[in-house]
């Protein structure tokens, strides 16, 4: 052991650093696999090796296992684990960011406490002393001294931290309690902010604060439902949403019980354009005595509009295996085969809409419904690329295939998009992991002909918005690439091309999102929309990108064909535009377009374009390009049985042939330091060359993304 392992000399106004290792000890920063050494700017755990380190803790053995550990570059010899992140400067000193174990999850969201806390040292350099940490189950700053502008330093976090990371309260305090060994005194703390809340009374002179009434007071109960905030918790009528761990599907759901609670027509834009409980009361309060809509269900051989957009092209593709939807799960471990393969049977009995089939009539297309319901398939042998390149008959086949391969334990699921997407299918293996636990027969609440969606009016300022929003478009893909027109030979035909992105740029750019407030989606938009105006060299491009369409909690957990399309425009007015400029510049178009969300279909009427043209999914003038990010687990981790672990293998290992659109961009997080990016194209209209030009222009994107350059800076890249 040892009082010292580095040191530096600290001189006024250089960066405070703890200097480089002495002689005899040795520092390494390793990344969360703990067999790589981070490079200068990542974040990583700092080990301690040398003469120094001591054998181990007397008499805590477990502590020891975790803490003391063999040192792979020294053979022979040991390294301690100290639990604290750190970085390299250009020079080679370490600079200190904060303790592993303050990194916690509120609420579902990852959020480190040490970044908080350094932001607001930079956001405020009059403050001394910041600490934050968790009390009853929101983040509470304390901040030294007491003479503070809280108001103004709560501003400013809004604007540079995502919202989860935003401190609920911050209490400014002269003294500021430390342990005995000089440390702050977390416990001592932690009690401060309980009285504090005890002792809270509410401003009555300040109107935006205090529940006014009983409109505000249910829906602050509301609030508390969809966020899961502690029954004891009284949000104020002037918190923002988003800052209680609010999102953009919590926010769906909120609008959709508001709605039913009050009996007016309350939207995901009125709940995202007034995001306090004063401003949804007082649209409330504006609108009652008005009628909310009735639901209408689909009669029971009628096709959702979904569907029938999806039949017209299905029909109309020559290669209709790029519309099937492959869900490869490897699972092991010692849970009941048998017993999960019942479960499964269950559910895909449960479930009316996977007997679907569609039979043309004159008419249009109508559902039949199959007498026999979909079951597990268990094969000796098990093709996976084969079986997943099967195209679906709409009229005859059965529309989705669920294979069990028992010797390797492999579960493929192949199901046809006409019927389903890929939240359904998270949905079938959710409630099977429920029969399985209870040995109950499942029992929907909802039935996909009776979503409230297909029913739901269109607010006029809705398609005002997108008439607007999608007014002087740029010319599109095709035009600006002079790709040849598309043949009817060849329609939904394509192939697709991996890239695996690893390391460096990844871990910063994970790290850097929370800080912007960015989601993952908002990145790939990014990075596709720079790629393409790069390779097209204009300022101006329009993407597609996946909308849910599930707006109540009834709809998020129904089966069947829900998912649909959202435009979303990308304008970068000039080449100085920063990386965190053009990262919030994409999250705030993302935000405009789900605040007037639309079905498709009547996106298209606010344009004037006819949507009956089967081949509109690919040539239709407001995009041309896909973008979508799947995050780690989202899938495997909807199958949740004791004692069997669920790996989903990476896409490269399972996709279907064919290309829904000109191109698109599949973006899928496999680990915290690696994505894949399945790029989808017709092959028949663009050529490898220049997918291989973009894909180099990726690359470079992300690296420049990653390392905070400015858009000519990344563009000189690509040259």
């Amino acid at each position: 052991c040892s009082i010292c392992t580095s040191f530096t000399r600290l001189t006024p106004g250089s960066a405070v650093t703890i200097g480089r290792p002495i002689r005899t000890a040795r520092m390494y920063l390793l990344d969360d696999n703990l067999d790589q050494i981070v490079e200068p700017g990542v974040v990583g755990e700092i080990f301690l090796a040398g003469i120094q380190v001591m054998p181990g803790y007397i008499n805590a053995p477990q502590k020891s296992e975790r803490c003391i550990l063999q040192d792979p570059w020294h053979k022979g010899e040991r390294m301690y684990r100290t639990g604290d992140y750190v970085t390299y400067t250009a020079n080679g000193c370490i600079t200190y960011i904060g303790r592993v174990d303050r990194q916690i999850k509120l609420r579902g969201y990852r959020i480190e406490l040490a970044a908080i806390e350094q932001k607001i040292y930079q956001l405020d350099p009059s403050i001394m002393l910041a600490t934050v940490l968790v009390a009853n189950d929101t983040l509470v700053a304390f901040v030294k001294p007491a003479a503070v502008n809280i108001e103004s330093l709560s501003q400013r976090l809004k604007e540079n931290l995502q919202p989860t990371w935003v401190p609920h309260t911050i209490i400014p305090i002269d003294d500021m309690p430390m342990t005995a060994n000089g440390k702050v005194n977390s416990k001592a703390l932690e009690a401060m902010a309980v009285d504090a809340r005890k002792r809270r009374v509410p401003n009555t002179n300040d109107k935006g604060s205090v529940l006014e009434d009983n409109i505000q007071r249910r829906i602050a109960q509301e609030w508390k439902a969809v966020l899961n905030i502690d029954r004891n918790e009284e949000p104020s009528s002037c918190e923002d949403f988003l800052s209680l761990g609010g999102h953009s599907v919590l926010q769906m759901l909120l609008a959709v019980r508001l709605s039913k609670i009050f009996g007016v027509a309350i939207s995901t834009s009125d709940v995202i354009r007034s995001p306090t409980i004063r401003g949804q009361a007082s649209i409330i309060r504006s609108r009652t005595g008005s009628k909310l809509h009735e639901v209408q269900p689909l009669g029971k051989n009628e096709l959702s509009p979904l569907e029938v957009q999806m039949w017209r092209s299905h029909h109309a593709a020559t290669s209709a295996t790029t519309f099937s939807i492959p869900v490869l799960l490897q699972l092991s471990g010692s849970f009941d085969r048998c017993k999960f393969i019942t479960a499964l049977n269950n559910v895909l009995r449960s479930r009316d809409i996977l007997r679907s089939n569609f039979t043309p009539s004159d008419c249009g297309p109508i559902r039949t419904l199959r007498s026999v319901p979909p079951h597990v398939l268990e094969v000796r042998v098990l093709d996976i690329s084969s079986e997943i390149n099967i195209p679906f008959d709409l009229a005859h086949d059965k529309l989705i295939r669920v294979l069990f391969h028992r010797e390797s334990d492999t579960l493929l699921i192949v199901a046809s998009h006409a019927i389903t997407d890929l939240n359904s299918i998270q949905s079938v293996l959710r409630e099977t992991s429920s029969v399985y636990a209870t040995n109950l027969l499942p029992t929907p609440r909802m039935r996909y002909l009776n979503a409230p969606g297909w029913s739901r009016p269109v607010q006029t300022s809705d398609m005002t918005f997108w008439s607007k929003y999608l007014s002087n478009t740029p010319p599109r893909l095709d035009t600006l690439l002079k790709l040849p027109a598309p043949s009817p030979k060849h329609v939904f035909e394509g192939t697709s091309r991996f890239q695996t992105f690893h390391g460096s740029p990844v871990k910063k750019l994970t790290k850097l999102l929370p800080v912007y407030g960015i989601t993952h989606h908002h990145l790939a938009i990014t990075v596709a929309a720079q790629a393409l105006q790069w390779l097209t060299d204009t300022n101006d491009v329009i993407l597609g990108c996946p909308f849910q369409n599930r707006v109540g909690d009834l709809e998020q957990e129904s089966v069947g064909l829900f998912l649909d399309r959202l435009p979303i425009r990308i304008q970068t007015s000039s080449p100085t535009t920063t990386t965190k400029d053009l990262l919030r510049a994409t999250r705030d178009t993302s935000q405009q377009a789900i605040a007037a969300a639309l079905p498709f279909r009547n996106i298209l009427s606010a344009l004037g374009i006819e949507a009956n043209d089967p081949l509109s999914p690919c040539s239709h003038p407001i995009f041309q390009a896909m973008v979508t990010f799947h995050l780690k687990d989202a899938v495997e981790s909807c199958l949740n049985i004791p004692g069997c672990d669920v790996r989903r293998p990476p896409p490269m290992e399972c996709w279907a042939s064919g290309s829904k659109f000109l191109l698109m961009f599949e973006w899928t997080e496999i680990s915290a330091d690696t994505w894949v990016l399945r790029i989808e194209y017709d092959c028949h209209r663009i050529e490898l060359k220049m997918i291989q030009k973009l894909e180099r222009a990726v690359d470079n994107i992300l690296l420049g993304l990653s390392e905070g350059k400015t858009r000519e800076s990344i563009f000189k890249m690509l040259l």
